[in-house]
């Protein structure tokens, strides 16, 4: 995957929220995604899951472990 590929997944999330008005993981925005007829169909994949929860498996920790120093 490109770099400008890379970017616009991570990039398009965000625009549509302050854009559009639409939740995150909404059912509205799963349907705004799809008619958009993109290389790929958005779902829903965390039932039941708070948002702060799939924020974490995005990111890193910033003050979490760090590697050993050689």
């Amino acid at each position: 995957m490109c770099l400008r590929e890379a970017f616009l997944l991570l990039v398009m999330p965000a625009c549509l929220i302050s854009v559009l008005g639409l939740a995150p993981m909404s059912q509205e925005m799963v349907i705004y995604i799809n008619q958009l007829n993109t290389t790929w169909k958005a779902g829903h994949n965390f039932y039941s899951v708070p948002l702060s929860y799939v924020k974490r498996l995005c990111g890193t920790f910033i003050n979490g472990p760090q590697p050993p120093v050689w």
